[in-house]
């Protein structure tokens, strides 16, 4: 009588375990169906782009390009002194005065602000890799976004960095699938982002202008707006090939037939396919992300919190130069006029849209930085552009040296074993 129930005791003991075990094979097949998908999804994104043309080009152009670019800075330096000194009235000060009387504890949170900026900017790519390949580390994080942003400013139309950055994560391991989806995960998510914070600046905080010349304020609206749609067609392309696929193929290619027809395409089969293309890509990367939704939500918030701290950046330099008092309303001016100067000259091919980015910022900036404005201006660009360039050389040499240095040592290495 007493072996009955404890047979009874190990046939639900086993049934138990059969369960569970069944229960975990059923939970590894689901993970491992999840992974080969997303494997799947990643082998097929491929970069959209070419490998940037400065690391391609002969010796020569590069030192040429290299040169013109430090020309185009000399320029807008000139351009920020003389534009400031004009519309100062002759009063402006000196950097070196503008710095000696500054608020030097406004000026910490500036480079702290900026700090920041390079924080959100590498974390997105660490947070990424770690979602569609798996592995991510802090410090190649940082490296490929700076590398990213140094190529962005020396090529016209900021179409290097993205290519560059493909390339780099490829040099250090990633398939060219995988450097593909990262980057263009990260892509695609910060330009929506930027374009829905600028949009709204730009709707909503209007009155940012009222300070400026009627003209000055309606050549600043219209430019902006303008270079706004310039950077707003690739991602409305795209939404309307994701929610109206035929209608966004139909109007695609009579646009892209009459861009040939005008001589203005050569190739509209390869043209289409490359639009096609660029739209599956997009598909492919929001998949990656979509199967982990907790992190897509926290890259959504760090793609939208970054082009906010980045549009504040010049508040606090504005507090330590013009010593104004800080507030809400002198906070939210300060990117909209930012947002402004940036988009009137959007459509400007120059690197950087140097040249022409100082104008228009300095222009913005005339109503609330007064005999500081050189110095804020400059600060700013110096801090936001040229420090990229300075950073991204430094590594660039730095790769350089170091790969001399290991071959030699290879060579050393192999010449003691023979």
């Amino acid at each position: 009588m007493t072996e009955k129930p404890e047979k009874n005791i190990d046939e639900k003991s086993n049934e138990n375990n059969a369960n569970i075990e069944k229960k975990s094979r059923d939970i590894l097949i689901v993970i491992e169906e999840r992974k080969k998908r997303n494997d799947e999804l990643i082998s097929d994104v491929s970069a959209t782009v070419e490998t940037p043309e400065i690391l391609t080009q002969s010796k020569k152009r590069t030192v040429l390009s290299m040169v013109f670019l430090l020309v185009i800075c000399v320029v807008s330096i000139i351009i920020m002194i003389v534009l400031a000194s004009s519309l100062s009235e002759g009063s402006t000060k000196s950097l070196q005065e503008t710095f000696s009387e500054m608020e030097v504890k406004y000026f910490i949170f500036a480079l702290a602000v900026l700090f920041f900026m390079l924080i959100l900017d590498a974390g997105k790519f660490f947070l990424i890799g770690k979602v569609a390949v798996g592995k991510a580390r802090a410090l190649p994080s940082l490296k490929v976004s700076l590398l990213g942003k140094y190529y962005d400013n020396i090529t016209p139309f900021s179409t290097g960095g993205q290519a560059f950055q493909i390339y780099y994560l490829n040099k250090k391991g990633y398939s060219a699938g995988q450097a593909s989806a990262i980057t263009m995960i990260k892509y695609f998510a910060q330009m929506f982002a930027w374009l829905v914070v600028s949009v709204l600046l730009m709707s909503f905080c209007n009155s940012a202008l009222n300070g400026l010349s009627a003209n000055l304020a309606t050549t600043l609206r219209v430019g902006a707006w303008v270079g706004f749609a310039f950077n707003a067609f690739l991602p409305l392309t795209l939404i309307l090939f994701v929610i109206l696929p035929r209608f966004a193929t139909f109007i695609s290619s009579k646009l892209i037939a009459f861009l040939h027809k005008i001589k203005i395409v050569k190739d509209k089969e390869k043209m289409m396919g490359k639009a096609t293309k660029i739209v599956k890509d997009f598909k492919k990367c929001f998949f990656i992300m979509s199967n982990r939704p907790l992190y897509f939500i926290l890259l959504i918030f760090i793609c939208f919190f970054e082009p906010i701290v980045t549009l504040s950046f010049p508040y606090f330099l504005v507090l330590a130069f013009a010593k104004l008092a800080p507030s809400w309303d002198l906070l939210i001016n300060v990117m909209a006029l930012n947002i402004f100067a940036s988009y009137a000259v959007a459509i400007i091919p120059t690197p950087g849209n140097s040249g022409f980015v100082e104008t228009t910022f300095t222009l913005a900036f005339s109503s609330i930085a007064a005999s500081v404005l050189f110095g804020v201006t400059f600060t700013w660009r110096f801090l936001t552009y040229y420090i990229y360039i300075v950073i991204g050389l430094g590594i660039t040499i730095f790769e350089i040296i170091r790969k001399f240095v290991r071959a030699k040592r290879q060579e050393k290495a192999q010449g003691e074993k023979k």
